[in-house]
């Protein structure tokens, strides 16, 4: 059974028509899902409700008990995404363009300056492929350019998705050290360390792991800022 009509409308009130999950502006495009399921006991409630788009809907819905695979979305955990996101969207304007032309000029130079890094960190398995050498000066480069003021963004949707990237690919940025990797001579490009008991562990245990959230939470944040 669905949620009551006053139940979605302030479910889709309090996200602005934003999806929860990915963050992104999804309009018309919008499920108010079931944190837990109404097969499971759960109720037609505000507090079990979380608004998505329609296909982050399709993904937090998929998970099959009978051939279970990977991890399933808890309620806890979507419910801390939900809350999390209504703090987010109280000051962002409902309507999805609202930029000045200053700030749709810096959006566009700000694409220009990381869509290639951040969808170079997106396609590279860290823990499995070579790395270029150039990397972390490339990250530091951009960085220190992004973080003077007259690249603030007026519209805080903008700016809080700015300092998100810049936040991921720092993080990023600790693990490209020699406690991870080494040089890899014939190419200059750097390659993961495996070579004793304990860098082997730190490959499966930190570097993998890490890595691979970063490059996951990385993809989210290129979706969203092409979705402005």
């Amino acid at each position: 059974m669905p949620f009551p009509q006053s139940i979605r409308e302030q479910a889709l009130l309090a996200c602005k028509r934003y999806c929860c999950y990915c963050e992104k502006y999804s309009g018309l495009n919008m499920e108010v899902h079931h944190i837990i399921q109404e097969a499971d006991g759960g109720p037609n409630t505000f507090d079990n409700a979380i608004p998505v788009c329609l296909n982050c809907h399709a993904t937090i819905g998929a998970y099959n008990t009978r051939h279970p695979k990977g991890t399933k979305y808890s309620s806890k955990e979507l419910k801390k995404i939900r809350d999390d996101f209504y703090k987010k969207i109280k000051k962002i304007p409902r309507k999805a363009d609202q930029k000045s032309d200053a700030d749709k000029k810096l959006l566009e130079a700000f694409k220009d300056d990381f869509t290639d890094i951040l969808e170079y960190i997106i396609d590279t398995d860290f823990s499995a492929q070579l790395v270029n050498i150039g990397l972390s000066d490339k990250i530091d480069s951009l960085v220190s350019k992004w973080s003077k003021k007259k690249k603030i963004f007026e519209l805080k949707l903008l700016e809080d998705t700015k300092l998100d990237i810049i936040n991921e690919i720092c993080e990023l940025q600790q693990y490209l050290s020699i406690k991870f990797f080494r040089l890899y001579e014939p190419t200059r490009f750097l390659i993961f360390r495996n070579e004793s008991y304990e860098e082997g562990e730190n490959l499966r245990e930190v570097l993998r792991p890490n890595t691979l959230r970063i490059r996951t939470r990385i993809k989210q944040l290129l979706d969203q800022l092409y979705s402005y």
